[in-house]
């Protein structure tokens, strides 16, 4: 198990054991938070307009296996 993981389970482990309501609530209210990592954080133009050119390239049919492109990246490799 890495380092991450048994941090994560040690601080659920202790989360599991806290019976105070007000407690609680506030280590939701910082859990809930934006942190640097965080998945909620807002796309710029750019990045939304990128999502949206990949979703029509799905809807043509306009894909590449993950085989397919491995093989062409090893094929560049070896011409390089």
């Amino acid at each position: 198990m890495s380092q991450i993981d048994q941090l994560r389970n040690g601080i659920i482990d202790r989360i599991l054991a806290i019976t105070d309501r007000k407690y609680l609530n506030r280590i939701e209210e910082f859990i809930s938070q934006e942190t640097p990592n965080s998945a909620r954080r807002s796309l710029t133009k750019e990045q939304k307009m990128m999502l949206e050119l990949s979703l029509a390239d799905i809807e043509k049919g306009a894909l590449i296996s993950q085989a397919d492109l491995d093989q062409a990246d090893l094929q560049w490799l070896k011409d390089q």
